[in-house]
């Protein structure tokens, strides 16, 4: 991962939640983001109407394989 853009930057309380003013050149399009944990980091991304998105980081990331049902072999099958 390249460090371009990337800088120290103070938090600040606002309401009952956590703020960080973001600098330009770190700027996201739109007006919504969608925030998560990876690890120790927060992957804060523009939050697109349309399109898969970040499904395959969310896919990558699951903890266990996802499993599969055991299936039994057959010899024939029922003709419809």
């Amino acid at each position: 991962m390249s460090d371009e853009g990337r800088d120290a930057h103070s938090g600040f309380l606002v309401g009952g939640g956590q703020a960080v003013r973001l600098p330009k050149a770190l700027r996201v399009e739109g007006t919504e983001v969608l925030i998560r944990r990876r690890g120790r980091s927060i992957v804060i991304e523009p939050l697109s109407e349309k399109g898969w998105g970040d499904f395959w980081d969310r896919l990558v990331a699951l903890a266990e394989p996802v499993k599969r049902w055991k299936t039994e072999k057959t010899d024939s099958r029922k003709q419809l």
